[in-house]
């Protein structure tokens, strides 16, 4: 049996694509799956470190950290295949719904071990497609998480 990785107390986690913090989880303005709550579970002496490339869902996330007093959140501007992350700094990395956005998965995996720990642990939660799809399926709007 497989247990998901979740943030440890007192560790560093790092959500590649965070969008407006919800993989870090802080509140959102209307119900979303994500990740269990990334800033509750690291503690106060634990870190988060939200990773997203436009500086409008930075804005976002860094308003619902401070609505929600969460001084252990922090969120940089940069590419999933590049995180804007020390080498082995990760804990956990948590990637909800972001890989399949990128044209290179494999760069996007090779940065998120880079960032990690020894010993680190990665939960992915993504689309995957093993065959053709129906062209019905190929809207935004079905594709999107």
């Amino acid at each position: 049996k497989q247990s998901k990785p979740a943030p440890l107390p007192r560790s560093t986690t790092t959500s590649p694509g965070c969008s407006a913090a919800s993989s870090t989880g802080l509140p959102q303005p209307r119900p979303r799956l994500a990740p269990p709550p990334a800033a509750a579970a690291v503690g106060p002496e634990g870190r988060v470190i939200g990773v997203d490339m436009t500086p409008e869902m930075l804005t976002k996330a860094r308003k619902n950290a401070k609505a929600s007093n969460k001084e252990n959140v922090q969120f940089r501007l940069g590419e999933i295949e590049y995180l804007p992350i020390a080498d082995n700094t990760a804990d956990v990395v948590i990637s909800n719904c972001v890989i399949n956005l990128s044209v290179d998965k494999p760069q996007v995996f090779r940065d998120m071990l880079r960032v990690l720990k020894p010993g680190g642990r990665v939960a992915v939660s993504d689309v995957v497609s093993t065959a053709e799809l129906p062209a019905r399926l190929l809207t935004e709007k079905s594709l999107s998480c």
